[in-house]
């Protein structure tokens, strides 16, 4: 009987205490705030509400901005700067739905034992977001705005990365190490359940044990990670032990069980990492539509067959060539020196490499010593040997242009030669008066049918025509490899030279014939 009007006095109190609280709208309405990029906003409590049934609920919320590529590594931050922990925190996409879980946290029948109060709440930039504060005490709240989250950048390129190279890593010794290790750093507390659980009897009522045990094990390692900073610095000297010893611990087991060797096991490594990777990719952006398309376009990437790719970039070639550019002569000299230099220093290396046998190469050489010396650093070239290049080149110009002047006054040569030939047969076409004169000159020698029968004077005519002929077609060689006339502009200096010494070689010719 004591019990019932208890309860009824209870519930009579309670009902009282719901009346006390306001419930209109326009107090609701009262009380929600929007906030903007950069805004910052101080909250001080009345002293009419510090009444026990009368804490203060504010609520604070962010309009959703249009999905643009743009915005794709854009973070939105709600920070709360308050003393203390005498507060409620109440998240929702609507005042309406943060008002919901308000009422229902202030039911009687309401028990949340892990209730997250979080200083620091990301934010979707493209999603509508409230959250509600519930307390007495004075507080900041200010909305963070990154346009570009460098971190979220360094963790889609690692994604894609880990994508990529996963079948290496599941064949590196040194990446299996350093994973292990890292995974008994941050499961040791689970593994303490575990072997914990191993000390439980086992009975149907202790399986409710065993997961409120997990609960709990996800719970406090949920708020490590969100006070890490703070028990890094407060407690460094037992982060620094507890990471020593799980750490050594982790690296033992590690390498008593070894890498694995099996194919099968490499490959759900490298499964696994791809699942992490592609989950990473996901994360990286609150623009999911995004990030599912670059998953996509990993995984094309990675698992289509090169050819096909070849076959793309070949039609593609083929439909948009590049313009080809052709290498000048500088860009020609200085590829061979630069090549040549590249050539002999490896073959420096492979020489003084354990990879050569030197015995039997100095067999097959024929001077040893220069090579040697060549290997020590000396020069490949002797300085006869360059001489001689540039000579033979020098010489090799010299008859490139006079092949060059041949070719050109050839034509000319042959007229020159057939005109002075035709003058010549006619000047030694004589009368008959004159035959008789020379006949008297030449000590009675006749000609017959107008044909000379004088050796010498016909020698001294074609002589004569000869040095005339080879006169003027010296002279047209030099009109014509004037630096004005030739189209070899680049060797107009050794066309010249060229002219020049043939024409004193055929004056020397004309001179030699004269004596």
């Amino acid at each position: 009987m004591k019990t019932s009007i208890f309860l009824l006095m209870i519930s009579i109190f309670a009902a009282k205490a719901a009346e006390v609280v306001p419930n209109t709208s326009s107090a609701r309405n009262n009380k929600v705030r929007y906030l903007e990029a950069g805004e910052i906003y101080n909250y001080e409590p009345l002293r009419r509400h510090r009444g026990f049934f009368e804490r203060d609920l504010r609520t604070y919320c962010y309009k959703g901005e249009d999905r643009t590529l743009r915005r794709l590594f854009e973070t939105v931050e709600l920070i709360l700067e308050i003393e203390g922990d005498d507060y409620t925190q109440y998240d929702g996409s609507s005042p309406e739905e943060v008002q919901q879980h308000y009422d229902e946290h202030r039911s009687l029948f309401s028990f949340n034992l892990f209730s997250q109060k979080r200083s620091r709440l990301p934010l979707s930039p493209f999603v509508s977001s409230c959250m509600g504060i519930e307390t007495i005490e004075p507080y900041r709240i200010r909305l963070h705005k990154v346009r570009v989250d460098f971190w979220r950048v360094l963790q889609l390129i690692i994604g894609c990365l880990v994508f990529q190279y996963a079948g290496k890593l599941s064949h590196n010794s040194l990446f299996y190490y350093i994973t292990g290790v890292t995974l008994g750093i941050c499961s040791s507390f689970m593994l303490l359940i575990w072997l914990s659980s191993k000390l439980v009897p086992r009975r149907t009522m202790m399986y409710g044990v065993l997961i409120g045990g997990w609960t709990i094990g996800l719970y406090v390692i949920q708020m490590l990670w969100e006070n890490l900073q703070v028990i890094i610095v407060t407690y460094r000297t037992y982060v620094f032990w507890y990471i020593l010893i799980t750490g050594v611990v982790s690296f033992f087991f590690c390498y008593r069980w070894g890498p694995p060797t099996n194919k099968r096991s490499k490959n759900i490594i490298k499964w696994l990492l791809q699942l992490m990777s592609l989950l990473l990719i996901y994360l990286s952006s609150y623009y999911e539509e995004a990030t599912a398309a670059i998953i996509i376009i990993t995984i094309v990437l990675h698992y289509f067959p090169r050819s096909f790719w070849y076959k793309c970039r070949a039609l593609w070639l083929r439909k948009f060539p590049p313009k080809r550019r052709l290498l000048t002569n500088e860009e020609y000299y200085e590829q061979g020196v630069r090549e040549t230099t590249k050539a002999l220093e490896e073959l420096r290396q492979f020489a003084s490499s354990p990879n050569c046998n030197q015995w039997r190469v100095m067999s097959k050489l024929r001077d040893p010593l220069r090579f040697a010396a060549f290997v020590e650093g000396a020069s490949h070239l002797r300085d006869e040997e360059i001489l001689r290049f540039e000579s033979s080149k020098d010489d090799e110009d010299d008859s490139n242009d006079s092949d060059i002047i041949l070719d050109e006054s050839e034509t000319e040569e042959q007229n020159s030669y057939h005109y002075n030939k035709s003058r010549r047969s006619t000047s030694r076409c004589p009368l008959q008066d004159d035959i008789s004169e020379d006949e008297d000159y030449n000590g009675g020698n006749a000609y017959r049918g107008g044909t000379p029968q004088n050796g010498n004077a016909l020698r001294y005519s074609a002589a004569t025509s000869s040095t005339s002929a080879s006169s003027s077609s010296a002279r047209q060689r030099a009109r014509h490899l004037t630096p004005t006339n030739t189209v070899y502009k680049s060797t107009r200096s050794s066309v010249t030279r060229s002219a020049n010494r043939i024409t004193r070689r055929e004056e020397r010719d004309e001179f030699s014939d004269d004596g």
